[in-house]
């Protein structure tokens, strides 16, 4: 971004720096023979003209520069921390938050419907690891008691829950980490 913008002002600037160096020159041979006390003048004009156009192009590129980065931030930055999210998720962590953003950030309505979603399939996960506390299969069938303990231990996991904890899960606001994700 900052090389386009670069790119742009030397684009700009160039022409203007090779027309006030031409038309000096030209001015110079006509004040040379017509006027030479006039040589002066034009040294300082031309000075003037390229410290003014120089220090225009050095603004605009901070300029620039500044509110791009800042406007981009506002746009990859959301995506950055929800992609950062959905990785955890993928993983099967949901003991993270909810995602948060700025409000003056975009995508507003995209992270409502994600942390929607991520406290939806929490929920679901609750209620999965609930229907299989209570589906205990007979002790006597070892391979169905293995699996059955696979997936409760799997859901505990995705929970960071204890055995004690699990009889306790009612909502998704119970088991909140202390970290919260902001997008920056």
């Amino acid at each position: 971004m900052a090389g386009s913008l670069i790119a742009t002002l030397l684009m700009a600037g160039a022409p203007v720096y090779f027309f006030i160096n031409q038309n000096y020159k030209l001015f110079r041979e006509l004040a040379h023979e017509k006027a030479p006390e006039i040589l002066n003048a034009l040294e300082n004009e031309r000075v003037w003209l390229l410290r003014v156009v120089s220090i225009m192009l050095l603004f605009s590129t901070v300029f620039f520069t500044y509110f791009g980065l800042k406007l981009t931030s506002r746009i990859v930055g959301p995506l950055l921390v929800l992609q950062n999210h959905i990785q955890r998720l993928i993983m099967g962590d949901f003991t993270i938050n909810q995602i948060k953003v700025r409000e003056n950030d975009e995508f507003q309505d995209l992270i409502a419907a994600y942390n929607y979603f991520y406290l939806s399939l929490r929920q679901k996960t609750i209620n999965d690891l609930e229907k299989l506390r209570r589906i205990e299969p007979p002790s006597k069938d070892r391979v169905a008691h293995a699996y059955w303990m696979d997936l409760i231990n799997e859901r505990r996991y995705q929970l960071n829950t204890s055995e004690s904890e699990t009889t306790t899960l009612t909502g998704v606001n119970e088991l909140r980490s202390p970290d919260s994700r902001h997008a920056s």
